[in-house]
This record gives C-alpha cells, structure tokens and sequence, in this order.
C-alpha cells in the first residue's frame, strides 16, 4: 500500500469533480471523481471549517468511537467498470477465555467517505500499489496550481488536455452541477441523457457523468447555435 494525502478537491473541465490523492514519497496523484455533496463536505474539512451539527462523516466517526472500536485507517484498492473501491479498518477489542484480543474489521465504503472519515479521524490513507501503478498520473505545480503533465493525464492528446483547478470556492461549482439545466423546448435526446447522468452519479459511476456532462454540454450548445 502506498501512504497518499489529499492534495486538493479540484474541478478538471470537460470531466468533473475530482479528489486529488498525491503518494508522500512521490510525484504521481490518483484522481477520483466524486459528487458535488461529497466534494464540499471533503472541501470544507480542508478548509478548517466545523458544522454548527455533525455531518455525515462526522456522524460515521462518531459510531466508531462510541461502539469501542478503532479508527485505524483508509484503503483505496481497486478500480473496477470505472469504479474506485475503498475500505475503511477498525481495531476492535473484542473479550476471549484469556483476556482480550484485538480483532480487525472491514468496511466497505465509498472513496468518498472513506477518505471524508479518513480525514476527520486523522487515520492514514493508502492506495493499492498496483491501483496507482494503473491509475496514478504524473503532476506538477505551477504558481500552486496543480497542472497535469499532458502525455500522461487521462490517456489524452496534448489538444485534449483539459484545465484542471484548485477551486476556491466548491460550494458554488457544486451548486452549478446540481442546479436544473432543462431548458423549455431541450430536445428529448438531451433529457434522456440528462436521466443517464442523474443515474450515474447515484451510482458513484463519476467517469460515465463526466462524459454524459460532456455529451450534453455540446448538443445544448449546438441547440443554441441553431
């Protein structure tokens, strides 16, 4: 497993929300897509800011420390159908004829909140070394921006590089995202893929979203060239 930390929550455009994992003894950052929600509960965190009543993440934290067990830490260890996997692991002291042992439990969960409880625990977080062997691109900062290198990012051409940014202000990229977009008179094509990526992003699939966004973007735009 390799140690990573979070770098920034990002918006990549053309692609989405995106959580950046940068490895500690590396120069390689792990992208995954997340929800607009997930983004700004992550983004808020980072940002030092404490809610007035716990949030989900906090909640989760919460139970783990009330049922006696222990935060130890979160994996990220496999990508599959363009879906990240995650794990959280808890120490758990459970009583035996001699005494008491230390039992390990795993959790599935959603990189999302693995990472979002994660960081509120103050537990590491690791990635599968194949998983950033296979996913992790190569990046570099530029006046504290982090900048893809182009040959590397997304298997695209230097033309398709899309600009990737620290957002300064996640809540409103997320309430732009979530904000309805059907327009009157918006062919039925565009409302059908419109559904597909509501479904998407109900089912964590960020990587199909992204390119229904995508796909959406230049019909509505040609609609309104026509």
């Amino acid at each position: 497993m390799i140690a990573v930390s979070v770098t920034a929550v990002a918006v990549l455009a053309d692609y989405g929300i995106a959580l950046l994992l940068k490895e500690e003894h590396g120069t390689r950052v792990l992208p995954i897509f997340i929800g607009p929600l997930e983004a700004t509960a992550i983004d808020s965190h980072l940002k030092g800011e404490v809610p007035s009543r716990p949030l989900t993440h906090d909640l989760s934290l919460s139970l783990i420390n009330n049922l006696h067990a222990d935060l130890i830490c979160a994996e990220i260890w496999k990508v599959e159908n363009e879906t990240f996997y995650a794990k959280l692991i808890l120490s758990q002291h459970q009583v035996i004829e001699d005494g008491t042992q230390a039992a390990r439990i795993e959790i599935d969960a959603r990189p999302s909140d693995a990472v979002g409880i994660a960081l509120r625990g103050g537990v590491p977080i690791y990635v599968d070394d194949q998983l950033m062997n296979q996913e992790g691109k190569l990046f570099t900062e530029e006046n504290g921006n982090i900048i893809p290198v182009p040959q590397n990012f997304l298997e695209s051409t230097p033309e398709e590089i899309p600009h990737i940014e620290v957002a300064q202000n996640i809540e409103s990229v997320a309430t732009d995202l979530l904000a309805p977009t059907i327009a009157d008179g918006t062919q039925s094509d565009v409302v059908s893929l419109k559904i597909q990526l509501s479904t998407a992003i109900k089912e964590e699939n960020y990587e199909s979203a992204a390119r229904l966004r995508d796909t959406i973007s230049k019909l509505e735009n040609a609609q309104k060239q026509a």
